[in-house]
């Protein structure tokens, strides 16, 4: 670890992932000039879901204009929202449902359907129940545009 990599090294490496922290992507791009930085998959789902929960309290407060308590429906799916959907069970598919069906939860279901097709682009972990392409998005709707935009400047990274 403590020897410098050699001319010939650096010039095959043509890729380096990493988390989200700039002073990696800093210290990459010194070393290798020419070099591509991404954000390795775990973080990039890790990150999502931070925005998912952030989403979640948000349209929470916003709806019933306090924190999350028992009984709440956003407050109820907490555990759900970040399980994939393939996973879900029938129970959870149904407090899903009870929740979108909210207009005022919109914004929630459009970060839920990006944090999906994330981690649906990761490996499943029971290749057999493999879900189906599909656009999860109604572009139609202004305000779930709004929540795309927002969404991902959340997540952009410098």
């Amino acid at each position: 670890m403590t020897r410098r990599p050699t001319e010939a090294f650096r010039d095959r490496v043509e890729s380096v992932a990493m988390d989200g922290f700039t002073g990696y992507k800093t210290a990459a791009l010194e070393a290798i000039d020419t070099v591509v930085t991404v954000m390795d998959s775990f973080h990039v789902v890790a990150l999502v879901a931070e925005k998912l929960d952030h989403c979640r309290q948000r349209v929470q407060h916003e709806a019933l204009g306090h924190r999350g308590r028992p009984g709440d429906p956003l407050y109820g799916i907490r555990r759900a929202a970040r399980t994939r959907a393939g996973l879900l069970t029938t129970k959870q598919q149904h407090r899903l449902a009870k929740v979108f069906v909210d207009e005022r939860h919109i914004a929630f279901e459009v970060t839920w359907s990006f944090y999906q097709e994330r981690d649906r682009r990761l490996p499943s972990p029971r290749p057999s129940r493999g879900e189906e392409d599909h656009d999860p998005f109604d572009h139609q709707h202004p305000q779930r545009s709004s929540e795309w935009l927002r969404l991902a400047t959340a997540t952009r990274t410098h």
